[in-house]
């Protein structure tokens, strides 16, 4: 078996009960530096900047330049509503903030990943089983790597029916399990690579 992020004798057998007849496994890792923002939060942090704090505060500030540019600083300090606003909703926007960072990085810290010859498994101590896919059904493999060869691995998309800004239904491609924040994902791309070859597909990229 081939060593990945410096896997450990109690990691490999950590993972042991879940593997198939004959499956081996050729990489163990965990998330190195989770980062604190990923495509998993991006969506919420946006959705949360627009309701709780650029909407909000947008009209705040609109009525408190308004009362400036008629009655002048003095007026519009006498009117303390649209401050509070302000700082009400900037707490709010600050706290969500937190703590949706905070969740990210300690499901992360929680997480363990295995590539096998056959599948990608990922595995939260929380949780009784692991997720996993099948090296086979994988459609294309996509990868987030930053300078120092870190990053994401994702292994597949899966076509999902969602709401659209107007009400309709449409389709969006949502990644598949990922390996989220790994040590030198070329690596683990091309171990993957390989081991789908060997099972006789055509690797994908």
């Amino acid at each position: 078996m081939k060593e990945g992020a410096k896997s450990s004798i109690a990691e490999q057998s950590f993972f042991q009960p879940f593997l198939l007849p004959g499956e081996k496994v050729i990489w163990v890792g965990r998330p190195v530096r989770p980062r604190w923002v990923g495509a998993d939060i991006w969506h919420w942090l946006i959705s949360t900047f627009a309701l709780l704090w650029l909407l909000p505060c947008g009209f705040a500030s609109i009525l408190i330049w308004q009362r400036v540019t008629r009655r002048g600083w003095e007026a519009a300090l006498s009117h303390q509503g649209p401050f509070v606003a302000l700082g009400v909703f900037t707490v709010l926007f600050v706290g969500i903030t937190v703590w949706l960072i905070r969740r990210r990085v300690g499901r992360l810290r929680r997480t363990a990943y295995v590539l096998t010859d056959r599948r990608a498994l990922k595995l939260d101590n929380r949780e009784k089983l692991p997720a996993s896919t099948s090296l086979d059904i994988v459609d294309r493999f996509d990868t987030h790597i930053l300078a120092d060869g870190s990053g994401d691995l994702v292994f597949g998309y899966a076509n999902e029916y969602v709401f659209n800004d107007v009400g309709g239904l449409e389709w969006i491609k949502k990644p598949g399990l990922t390996f989220e924040d790994i040590n030198d994902v070329p690596r683990v791309l091309s171990l993957a690579q390989e081991a789908l070859a060997k099972l006789g597909f055509k690797p994908v990229s």
